[in-house]
């Protein structure tokens, strides 16, 4: 007889250890486990874009500080968040009030140095004035806690869960965690069609722009449904997209030979496993995609 034993909702994001605990510490080792965290003592430095405005990152005993040196005088900002691992580069989040702002500095690991980050570059009066959409950070954290009504506006502590856990791709918990058994939560690789392919689409499927259905919200999708039951995302052919093409996944997977002719049964899945701890050919195949 199997024994079913019920877990407290109070066991937190963590509680997947307690049955799982090789598929968690798998995932720990992939970049969406670091995608968002506090911000600790980061690196030092600085630097002076096209146009003038000097930028330098410090440290103190307070945290860390961007300054912002321009015609206009010398503003200093305190760092809340870092988003994204730093496999590649990783961006940062400060907090005027209640709100939060993209940072317009970001960091690249393979240089070792500041610059400006992606989309601050032609800005001559680049400054921390582009606020942080709930949209935005849907993909980029755990469990954003936006504030309803606000464009940017979020509760203190700003997220219930940082960085991207299993709820992500399984959906919520609370009935697993009462009955353990199987199909008592998603599992993505056991999903037809359109709702397999949602999980990484979610995210991984950027578009133009998403387009709620009516009465839907962007964050209201979840693992198990189709993305378009929630929201519709339209693209661009690639004809009339700028040179600068920011890549879909997604979009280059189903353009693929191997997709094509897989009769839908190739997916995301097939390459990609994120409870094993990366090899070097898994990490060759990330870094291909």
């Amino acid at each position: 007889m199997a024994v079913v034993f019920a877990l407290p909702a109070s066991a937190g994001p963590f509680a997947c250890k307690v049955c799982h605990p090789n598929e968690v510490e798998g995932y720990s080792h992939y970049n969406m486990a670091h995608s968002l965290r506090q911000a600790g003592k980061e690196p030092v430095g600085s630097f002076e874009n096209q146009f003038g405005t000097k930028f330098t990152i410090y440290s103190d005993q307070s945290g860390t500080w961007q300054r912002l040196e321009s015609a206009g005088g010398t503003f200093d900002y305190r760092v809340e968040y870092v988003i994204g691992s730093g496999k590649h580069a990783q961006g940062y989040l400060v907090r005027i009030g209640d709100h939060l702002f993209q940072s317009p500095i970001a960091y690249y690991t393979a240089r070792h140095a500041y610059g400006m980050a992606p989309g601050f570059e032609k800005y001559a009066d680049a400054d921390f004035t582009r606020p942080i959409a709930v949209a935005c950070l849907l993909c980029h954290s755990g469990k954003p806690l936006h504030k309803e009504g606000t464009i940017a506006g979020y509760e203190t502590p700003a997220f219930a869960q940082e960085a991207i856990l299993c709820e992500r791709c399984h959906g919520p918990t609370e009935e697993h965690m009462k009955h353990p058994v199987p199909g008592s939560i998603v599992n993505p690789k056991k999903l037809q069609g359109a709702a397999r392919d949602s999980v990484c689409e979610q995210c991984h499927l950027a578009g133009v722009v998403r387009i709620p259905n009516p009465g839907k919200s962007v964050e209201g999708f979840h693992p198990g449904m189709p993305l378009e039951d929630v929201f519709s995302v339209y693209v661009l052919p690639e004809s009339a997209s700028s040179s600068l093409r920011v890549i879909s996944q997604s979009e280059e997977l189903r353009a693929s030979a191997c997709a094509r002719n897989s009769g839908g049964k190739l997916w995301c899945g097939t390459c990609h496993d994120p409870h094993n701890k990366p090899t070097s050919r898994s990490l060759i195949i990330a870094y291909a995609a």
